[in-house]
């Protein structure tokens, strides 16, 4: 009887501390996407008036591939040449990754490509004049076909 017992009060504290572990990561989710689209506002200077199509990111159409990158008002002020350099490594990065996950290996004539690619497609973007706290920036890369001419360079 004692064995049961035993068990049943184990069995009790273990239900309890897993509703107890998950009753708050269940509750940050909800937190979590309101604290997104308050942080979005604020990074718009508290005005929404970015377009839904500039909050994307990645491959967008054939045509278009972006990343955007946010930065500090301390970063705006000090120059704007070292968000461009990070705007170009996060795009170079990214396109890296999206070879890797083709499963195809990186060589020194792909990485070579799309430096080239990014160098001679790419434009940076600075949709609002003054430096406010959060700065939101563009880097785009448009090129017809852009997704097969990335395939085409990964499979040289």
């Amino acid at each position: 009887m004692k064995k049961h017992r035993k068990y049943g009060i184990y069995l009790y504290c273990l239900t309890a501390c897993t509703i107890f572990l998950l009753l708050p990561a269940c509750a940050k989710k909800d937190m979590t996407k309101e604290r997104t689209n308050e942080e979005s506002s604020s990074q718009n200077g508290g005005n929404s008036t970015i377009k839904r199509e500039y909050l994307k990111e990645g491959f967008i159409g054939d045509n278009l591939f972006r990343v955007i990158i946010i930065s500090t008002e301390e970063e705006c002020r000090s120059g704007i040449e070292d968000v461009k350099d990070k705007s170009k490594k996060r795009a170079f990065v990214t396109l890296q990754k999206y070879i890797i996950s083709n499963n195809v290996n990186m060589k020194m004539n792909t990485r070579a490509e799309l430096l080239n690619l990014i160098n001679e497609y790419g434009h940076f973007i600075k949709p609002q004049e003054e430096c406010r706290e959060n700065n939101i920036y563009y880097f785009e890369i448009r090129r017809d076909y852009i997704k097969d001419v990335i395939y085409n360079i990964s499979r040289k």
